[in-house]
């Protein structure tokens, strides 16, 4: 037999109760970590439809929809000891998916100098 939901703060912990979960306030909203780290977001929140993400082609729009409605879904489908506990978690997710943005397109860019400017120098480079 399931728990009931515990009245926490004001409000009742329903997260893992599914589509009948309320949300408490400050819940819902946009997720950097979903859109950033969409499959593996979705991975460790539950939120299976995010694995639509491995799809080429739909994988930009899923990210999308994932990053509006990620942290909602997120809620619903797994257990969550308290709101804040909740909070916490997404908060690591965006920073991580912040930071792992900024290495990746650092990555690119250095890829891309090395590629230009080191490996093929310029032709008036070359000349001297």
């Amino acid at each position: 037999m399931e728990n009931p939901p515990s009245l926490i703060s004001g409000y009742y912990n329903t997260s893992g109760m599914g589509r009948i979960a309320a949300l408490p306030p400050g819940v819902a909203g946009w997720s950097w970590g979903a859109l950033l780290l969409n499959w593996v977001w979705a991975l460790g929140n539950g939120v299976w439809i995010g694995l639509l993400c491995l799809i080429p082609g739909v994988n930009l729009v899923v990210a999308v929809v994932l990053a509006a409605k990620g942290r909602e879904w997120a809620w619903r489908n797994r257990r969550w000891d308290s709101r804040d506990q909740f909070l916490r978690a997404q908060a690591r997710w965006s920073r991580c998916g912040v930071v792992a943005a900024v290495v990746s397109a650092v990555a690119l860019a250095a890829a891309i100098v090395w590629f230009i400017v080191l490996r093929h120098p310029w032709p008036i480079l070359a000349a001297r």
